[in-house]
């Protein structure tokens, strides 16, 4: 019998780099392969997917309760939530997720000669987990990233939700604006951001 009390929570950023995470079991686990799946959530479209861990995804044991996923050659699109899944008496158990984050960043040792501007959409008043934040630069949509917290540490403290967005230097010169769109409970509210001299 193989609970998962957690899969480490942890807050990692990469620059296509790899990143380990760990499911913690109650029992003690026998094969680590076979002991759980393991699941990437999109933050942003909600969509689930099987990690496949046949080719550069690798599971291997830590001890005899620890079971450890090593993501390499991280890009861009594998940002998300990472969920260990276990199975106990007919039952999936799901641990509590890891937050993976690969920024835009080239390795080490590329020279980049490209710049970007980086660009932060605030939205608050709205519960976080009801809203869809996006970006539009022109006719095309991007997605950028989200992230979630509160205004302060008090009682009064509300939620809130920020987007980032990277955008080249040659893409900002052609757009002359930039939408932030809030989707919430069928309705949307935007924000536009007006390069200055456009």
């Amino acid at each position: 019998r193989r609970t998962p009390a957690q899969s480490a929570l942890t807050f990692l950023e990469k620059n296509l780099g790899s990143v380990e995470l760990r499911c913690i079991f109650e029992q003690t686990v026998s094969y680590c392969f076979n002991a759980a799946a393991w699941e990437k959530l999109n933050l942003r479209t909600g969509k689930l997917t099987t990690v496949n861990t046949n080719h550069e995804n690798k599971v291997r044991q830590h001890d005899d309760k620890t079971c450890v996923l090593t993501l390499n050659n991280l890009i861009l699109k594998d940002s998300g939530m990472y969920y260990c899944i276990s199975h106990y008496n007919q039952m999936a158990v799901i641990g509590n997720g890891s937050r993976v984050i690969v920024s835009g960043r080239p390795k080490s040792g590329v020279k980049s000669h490209h710049t970007f501007f980086r660009i932060k959409c605030l939205v608050t008043g709205l519960v976080p987990s009801q809203v869809r934040v996006f970006w539009k630069i022109g006719q095309n949509e991007r997605a950028g990233w989200t992230e979630t917290g509160w205004t302060d540490d008090t009682y009064s403290a509300t939620e809130f939700t920020r987007a980032h967005l990277s955008v080249p230097a040659e893409e900002w010169n052609k757009a002359g604006e930039i939408q932030c769109f809030a989707n919430y409970d069928g309705k949307s509210i935007s924000k536009t951001l007006t390069r200055s001299g456009a």
